[in-house]
């Protein structure tokens, strides 16, 4: 889902679009098309909108709005916007928006140390810069499944701040689909963990598995988890719940953790498992391709090398070998194995 979540980096500049780089408050276009172009390009190359690390090719951008917008703007719309200082809304209603964002497409370059700042970024960018970043959201089919209206407009409010407040660059928001980038583990993943919990779309299922930051108890960035060799077949890892310590062979192919019936039995005794932890049943197939029945349950306290981790899916089986998949491994910002050292490495 991470693809889903970096906003368009395009919004940046689209504040050029709102106001002079458009039409002039004293001279609303209504002639020809050198007159208009006369009038954008000299509110573009205004010093308010010159931002230092934004070349910005004026003509081709005046020439693109005068071609496909002024044809569909109505006059009397236009003067009631402009008489209303309510340029924004009006941009942004309709195809307005889609026909700007077109014209900007090519005719900008932005410096890779170009910082986001309260310097560079003011009030009207960041109004212009959240409601793309939106736009981009909902028009994802996948995304959209998640996010509603509201809430993708929170989590761009956020990502926003963060940009704006902690100074990054634009070379850095470009890593932001790496989920090993700090702009993922630190703007993308804790917006959506914030936005995501208040939201009715945010199902039960979605959460347990999904990267929460809160259910990783540690104060460090990281931790580092002995692997054993086990015959050839991979690694095994030890895992401790609650005081009932197993080795679980690590399978990154596989969904959950799987424990068997018996661990489950230790695990009731010692009250970790209680009737409230079952949440269903989901058909496994096995390595030798049995096809088994598994109970659904939500585990606490598990610890791992420097982490105690919760709230973490797993299933019971009847028997078999013990498995650490990706219903834990997803608990953490991001993995890594040692080969060299015989490590997993965790990152909170």
């Amino acid at each position: 889902m991470k693809k889903l979540f970096s906003f368009a980096l395009l919004s940046i500049i689209t504040s050029i679009a709102w106001s002079q780089a458009i039409y002039s408050k004293d001279n609303i276009y209504i002639g020809e098309k050198s007159e208009f172009m006369s009038e954008c390009v000299a509110g573009a190359a205004s010093e308010e909108y010159e931002m230092e690390g934004i070349k910005f090719q004026k003509e081709a951008y005046c020439s693109c709005i005068c071609d496909n917008l002024l044809p569909e703007v109505i006059y009397a719309d236009l003067e009631r916007a402009m008489m209303d200082d309510d340029m924004m809304d009006f941009l942004t209603s309709g195809d307005n928006l889609n026909i700007l964002l077109q014209c900007l497409e090519g005719n900008y370059e932005i410096a890779s140390d170009f910082t986001y700042s309260t310097e560079t970024i003011d009030d009207e960018a960041f109004e212009a810069s959240v409601l793309v970043c939106k736009e981009e959201i909902l028009k994802d089919p996948e995304a959209a499944a998640v996010f509603d209206e509201a809430s993708a407009e929170r989590f761009c409010i956020c990502a926003m701040e963060t940009l704006v407040e902690n100074g990054y660059t634009y070379e850095e928001m470009l890593q932001a689909e790496n989920e090993d980038s700090e702009a993922f583990n630190e703007i993308i993943i804790p917006c959506m963990v914030s936005v995501l919990a208040d939201n009715m779309n945010y199902t039960e299922d979605l959460a347990m598995d999904f990267y929460n930051p809160d259910d990783i108890i540690g104060d460090l960035r990281s931790t580092h988890a002995p692997l054993l060799d086990y015959l050839g077949k991979g690694y095994k890892l030890k895992l401790d719940i609650n005081g009932v310590s197993k080795y679980f062979l690590l399978d990154t192919g596989a969904s959950d953790l799987l424990i068997t019936a018996d661990v489950e039995q230790e695990l009731l005794k010692n009250g970790t498992i209680t009737e409230a932890s079952y949440t269903g049943e989901t058909e496994y197939t096995l390595a030798n391709g049995d096809v088994v029945i598994g109970k659904n349950i939500i585990l606490n306290a598990i610890t791992i090398g420097e982490y105690v981790v919760n709230n973490v899916e797993a299933a019971i089986i009847p028997s078999g070998t013990l498995l650490c998949g990706n219903s834990f491994l997803n608990k953490f910002s991001h993995w890594e194995i040692d080969q060299k050292n015989k490590e997993l490495i965790l990152y909170k």
